[in-house]
This record gives structure tokens, C-alpha cells and sequence, in this order.
């Protein structure tokens, strides 16, 4: 939902979830898994212009989560009650855009409070207290321009980081782009990984963030006649990995170990528009490998691709249909599937305008898993059949 005016755009996010699903199941024990989770979140975001170069951000957001996971003994009417978890957070943002001569310069803050209760968790209930401060700038001189970044991330549960960031991008013409890019980011671990108990696992209030060195090259181009391209090469080295050690009695830790590197190529393609109508491709290779052993990276997506058709008359009918194809690297043991594209459908239709083209109420349909495609990498976690989703939209 937006509202805009004059200097100020207001946007409202209202969300809620009450449904059931299926984890999966483990045959050779016999147990398969289920839960209920309801989950609800909302965001009130205000852009206010100050000036002709200064900008400003603020927005709130809230949310909770509860989930319910039980386990199913095969053959038998028996379930077990395993783990439930109530989470709730509230956080906060600002950011301030000042954009003098070939310089644009954001500073931001972000704040989020947070907790967990469940009697799997130690003491029954654990904070999750973050923070961060962050600062960007674009320096663009003629065809280039230059982006560095440094953001730092403090946790009440896992430590603190430190991001820097670097972005060139060159236009030697203009309908070309060459791009590069090098940053550090990071990956917290759940909460319940570090101080929870579950039916299988154990607690471990020693886990440190994921950390991970990202590369990239690409180029952005109109060149071929009514053909948009964009590929990259990416390389992403990642340490601290968190990884499952099973202990004596049967149940598993989890720790921070090994090392990772996945590095590949992508390539997406878009036709220019004929008749409103445009042709999409896109393709993803990942050599995924273990840098310590030098060893394949089991149940990671080798090979991806993306096709599909788009209709948008610009007025008032979008429509898109879309496959979508993973093979996976897996073993014959995993039990997988992956010869099946999934294939997703989009319809949106503006069902009332007004004189302000901001202003306007669409209906939209999607049918997800369109042919009941199975694809998955390994048999305990089997993909969604097909599904629905539909409502409408108010911009105004």
C-alpha cells in the first residue's frame, strides 16, 4: 500500500499466515514430520524530501511467529510433540541520502529487538538484540562510477562484523555496462542452533556468524538488437560454516566448520517487447566444492535454467508464465528428483483506475507448480505440489 504527497511517499505493509504443512519424512526411522506456524509482520516506511540533495528514511517493523512441529511414528496413529517456538521482533530504520556534485553519500541505522520462547530453548526464552550502523557513497565521474561501503553488525548472541564493500561500474557506451564487485558479508545462525534443545539436536552457545568473501565481473548490454543480456562470474569463499556433528547418543551439534567456495556463471536474456510481449532466459553453473578437501559439495544446484513468456500492454493486463529447472549434484542414496521444470503463472489485471496513474486497485492470480512438477535433491524434502494464491491490490 502507497501514499504519496507532495514531498513524502508513506508506504504500509500488513501480512498474516495461518496454515499447515509437510517437512518431510525419514523412512529408515520411521518418523516423518509436520507442523502449523502462523506468522504475521508489519511495516511503516516514510520517504521525506528535505531538500533538492537531501533525503531522508524512516520506517518501523514488527513481527511473530509461532510454529508447531510434531512427529509422525509410521504405521501407527501415535505423534509426538516435538518443537514450538513463539518469536517476536520489533526493529526500527533511518537513513539519510545526501547527494551533492558526483557524490551520493547514505548513512543509516538499524535496530531490532527481538525474542524467542520455548522449553526446547535454554531458560525457556532468549533475546536476540542487533544493531547496525552503516555508510555508503557512489562517486560518479563521467562513465564511471565508484562505490565504497562499510557497514557494522553487532549481535547480542553471536558477536559482532565488519563489512566493507567495493562496486565499479564503467559505460563506455550507452547501451553497455561493465560492472565489478567485492564485499564481506555474513550469515547469523538461529537462534535455536546456538541455545536450543530439540528431539534430535543440541545446543551450542559458542556459534560465530558465517563469513564470506563475494567477487564478481559481469556486463549489461543492448548491443544485439532487441536483446537485453547481462552475465556475470561470481566467486563466493565462505569460513565458519555451520555444519551438523552427530554426538554419541545419537543426537547432532551444530558447529562452525570448513570452508566453502562456489563460483560460477550467469547469464540472463530478455527479448525486446513484440506485440507487448517478451521472451525470458536465464542461466545459472555453480561448482560448489569443499576448499579443504577439494571435494564436490553434495545436494547443491549444478546446473539452473529459467525460461518463459511475458505480456504487459503498459495499461492495464500483466501476464507472465514461467519454468524454472534445477540439477542438483546429489547421490543415488538421496533418492532425488529433478527431471521436472517447474512452472509458475502470474496474471494481474487493473480493475479500477483513476486520473492519478499512482492511483489504482489490481486483482492478481498465481498458480504455483502449475503441473504438479516433482523436484527436489533429496527424497526427505520433497517440493510443494501445486498451489494458489490471489487477492487485490490498492495503490493509492
Amino acid at each position: 500500500m502507497l501514499c504519496a504527497y507532495r514531498s513524502a511517499d508513506l508506504n504500509f505493509t500488513l501480512n498474516y499466515n495461518d496454515a499447515s504443512r509437510q517437512f518431510g519424512e525419514e523412512p529408515l526411522l520411521g518418523v516423518s514430520v509436520d507442523g502449523n506456524y502462523q506468522y504475521f509482520f508489519a511495516t511503516l516506511a516514510l520517504n521525506y524530501v528535505l531538500s533538492s540533495n537531501l533525503s531522508m528514511d524512516l520506517s518501523l517493523r514488527s513481527s511473530w511467529r509461532n510454529n508447531d512441529f510434531y512427529y509422525n511414528i509410521s504405521d501407527t496413529d501415535f505423534t509426538l510433540s516435538g518443537l514450538k517456538v513463539n518469536d517476536q521482533s520489533y526493529g526500527a530504520g533511518a537513513k539519510l541520502l545526501w547527494t551533492p556534485r558526483h557524490h551520493e553519500l547514505l548513512f543509516g541505522v538499524d535496530v531490532d529487538f527481538g525474542h524467542a520462547k520455548s522449553l526446547s530453548l535454554k531458560d525457556g526464552k532468549q533475546r536476540m538484540d542487533k544493531w547496525a550502523v552503516f555508510l555508503n557513497d557512489t562517486i560518479s565521474i563521467d562513465k564511471v562510477s565508484i562505490t565504497p561501503g562499510l557497514r557494522y553488525d553487532h549481535t547480542s548472541a553471536n558477536g559482532d562484523f565488519w563489512s566493507p564493500s567495493l562496486g565499479i561500474t564503467v559505460a563506455p557506451m550507452k547501451d553497455t555496462v561493465f560492472r565489478g564487485y567485492v564485499a564481506r558479508g555474513f550469515g547469523a545462525p538461529p537462534l535455536f542452533y546456538t541455545f536450543g534443545d530439540g528431539f534430535y539436536s543440541v545446543a551450542n552457545q559458542d556459534l560465530k556468524m558465517e563469513s564470506v568473501w563475494s567477487y564478481s565481473l559481469g556486463v549489461e548490454t543492448t548491443l544485439f538488437r532487441y536483446v537485453w543480456l547481462k552475465t556475470t562470474i561470481f566467486r563466493h569463499d565462505i569460513s565458519r560454516l555451520l555444519g551438523d556433528v552427530p554426538l554419541p547418543d545419537g543426537r547432532y551439534t551444530v558447529i562452525n566448520q570448513g570452508k566453502q567456495r562456489r563460483q560460477g556463471l550467469e547469464v540472463e536474456l530478455k527479448t525486446m517487447p513484440v506485440y507487448n510481449t517478451s521472451l525470458i532466459f536465464g542461466y545459472c553453473f555453480v561448482d560448489a566444492k569443499d576448499r579443504l578437501s577439494g571435494e564436490a559439495i553434495p545436494l547443491v544446484a549444478r546446473n539452473s535454467y529459467d525460461v518463459g513468456i511475458q505480456y504487459d500492454d503498459r495499461k492495464s493486463f500483466r501476464a507472465t508464465l514461467k519454468g524454472h529447472y534445477l540439477h542438483w549434484h546429489g547421490e543415488p542414496a538421496d533418492n532425488g528428483r529433478y527431471t521436472a521444470m517447474i512452472w509458475d503463472l502470474f496474471l494481474a489485471k487493473k480493475i479500477i483506475a483513476f486520473s492519478d496513474e499512482r492511483q489504482a486497485i489490481e486483482a492478481f492470480f498465481s498458480a504455483h507448480n502449475l503441473f504438479n512438477g516433482a523436484q527436489y535433491p533429496a527424497f526427505p524434502f520433497r517440493n510443494t505440489r501445486r498451489w494458489f494464491e490471489g487477492g487485490v491490490r490498492f495503490y493509492f
